[in-house]
């Protein structure tokens, strides 16, 4: 009975990092299908985020994955969002699964 318990606990913290990861990677996806096509978004000039943040050379020189620096600003902010959940979730996960096999 208590090892069904672990697997079914170690299959749990499995999904705790998988899901946010594809969603991630996913998301990412989009954001390089929407780099390739004239599909932008459009902000007003002269507003804080475009002056200030959007033509920064964070943004137009050091990172730049994609060609448009507002894909390059959310992209920056999805990482910021979901790659600490993901790292700590996984190393979560391993911790578990090496006290499992012990």
């Amino acid at each position: 009975m208590a090892d069904k318990q672990r697997q079914s606990d170690r299959s749990v913290r499995l999904r705790s990092w998988i899901i946010p990861f594809l969603i991630y990677l996913s998301l990412l996806f989009i954001l390089l299908l929407i780099d390739g096509t004239t599909w932008t978004i459009n902000f007003r000039e002269g507003t804080f985020f475009e002056k200030n943040i959007l033509h920064t050379s964070l943004f137009m020189d050091w990172f730049t994955p994609y060609s448009k620096p507002e894909l390059n600003v959310i992209g920056l902010f999805l990482s910021v969002i979901f790659l600490p959940d993901i790292i700590t979730k996984t190393i979560d996960y391993i911790k578990l699964r090496r006290k499992i096999s012990a």
